[in-house]
């Protein structure tokens, strides 16, 4: 029996010693799996990258600064006080001698009435001198004017009609004092003669017909008008300086009621104009006078060309020559104007990728394949604040490095690694 126990004991022993190493076996491996996985987490938080793929643009290599237009424009102004009623909408286009607007005039014509009533004495008075014995029955000019208000009623020529009747009332004799018409007495005959004409059409008129003085676009917005922007001036006065001293104040016209001698619309020539574009470094400027640009104003797009440069220095005010799009951008005279120099497809990715290779070569890191990542080269067409714009290559997607070599560049279908100052150099495939 004595045996029989010990032997269980020896045996148990055994038992619980290998149970103890097991699980010290299994604690040592758990704590290796957790450790491990605990520095992978670790690298993967501290040196975690990022990527990001190209996006694929058309880049443009441009000029761009503030532009001013100069346009031929005729600016037609109101002859009296009255109410407007326009035939043309902004920024519609109409020949010459279109009428773009009829203004009712409600002038107090009394003054006029009065100034031709003595007209008319002084002319009567002159010919009585010559005929003492005038008359005083219906002239023949009285008859032909009676004549003519019956024929204008018939016809329904309301303007007409209210002429003739205006012309019949002055025509009667009132009493004058002959000591008011001193002045009118001194002129000829013709020369009264004239000034009663003028004065009867005055009276006569209750609709003015307004036409456009040129062929061209029609608008009730004006900015210049002491011509400051005239085409007639020479370029050469466009300086910088001087753009610089306009003072251009926006007015709005097209109201229903009018004032004499007021702004009323202006017609702008559209077959040719210009743009006065101020530029710090005239060098950036594509070579060459006359050469066909596109040239973008605003939002819209146009053709045009460099007719000369006032140079200044470093900078200066280039002079451009364009003749479509006025009609999208005649208004405002102050735009942002761009002259694109060349166009061609490029890749946009964050100008943080941007790295140097061992040899001072410019690039990008790709994502490869397990953790690593290659130096692929790049040729950067230029940068801005966030972004920098990659040449995409030949057609097989190569570019020219140093000792004028080719090589591969980026593709649209690369992960490029976002933060490259994180990348661990022993991981770079050159």
């Amino acid at each position: 029996m004595t045996k029989r126990g010990g032997t269980r004991k020896k045996i148990e022993k055994k038992r619980r010693s290998r149970r103890i190493r097991r699980r010290v076996l299994l604690f040592l491996v758990l704590l290796l799996f957790l450790s491990g996985a605990g520095y992978g987490i670790y690298y993967h938080i501290t040196h975690r990258l990022g990527t990001v793929y190209p996006t694929q643009i058309k880049y443009r290599d441009v000029v761009r600064d503030k532009g001013y237009l100069i346009y031929e424009e005729d600016t037609v102004f109101t002859k009296g006080n009255g109410i407007a009623i326009y035939n043309v909408r902004e920024g519609k286009k109409v020949p010459k001698g279109h009428v773009v607007a009829n203004i009712n005039v409600m002038n107090d014509n009394s003054e006029i009435k009065d100034r031709l009533i003595k007209v008319n004495a002084a002319i009567d008075f002159k010919n009585d001198r010559k005929n003492k014995d005038k008359s005083e029955d219906l002239t023949k000019e009285d008859v032909n004017v009676i004549r003519n208000i019956q024929r204008f009623i018939r016809d329904e020529d309301g303007e007409k009609l209210i002429s003739s009747i205006n012309t019949l009332d002055l025509r009667t004799k009132p009493a004058v004092n002959v000591s008011e018409l001193n002045e009118l007495l001194k002129l000829s005959p013709d020369a009264l003669e004239e000034q009663r004409n003028i004065l009867t059409e005055k009276i006569a008129t209750t609709n003015s017909d307004y036409k456009a003085p040129i062929s061209g676009i029609i608008s009730y917005r004006f900015d210049d008008l002491r011509g400051a922007l005239s085409p007639k001036k020479d370029d050469s006065v466009f300086t910088t300086a001087y753009l610089k001293g306009l003072k251009l104040t926006p007015i709005e016209r097209g109201e229903n009621r009018v004032k004499e001698d007021h702004a009323f619309f202006r017609s702008i020539g559209d077959t040719e104009y210009k743009v006065a574009l101020s530029v710090e470094d005239l060098r950036l400027l594509p070579e060459g006078e006359n050469k066909r640009l596109d040239v973008r104003i605003g939002n819209v797009t146009a053709k045009g060309e460099i007719e000369s440069v006032n140079r200044e220095g470093r900078g200066g005010v280039v002079i451009l020559r364009l003749q479509d799009k006025l009609q999208e951008v005649y208004a405002p005279r102050v735009q942002e104007v761009t002259i694109i120099k060349s166009e061609e497809p490029a890749y946009a990715v964050p100008k943080e990728c941007i790295v140097r290779g061992p040899d001072g070569e410019t690039g990008v890191y790709a994502d490869a394949i397990r953790g690593f990542v290659k130096f692929v080269p790049v040729s950067v067409l230029s940068r801005d604040a966030k972004r920098a714009y990659l040449r995409v290559g030949d057609a097989d997607g190569r570019i020219l490095v140093a000792k004028g070599d080719k090589k591969s560049t980026v593709s649209a279908d690369d992960a490029i690694v976002l933060k490259p100052n994180k990348v661990d150099k022993t991981r770079v495939i050159y």
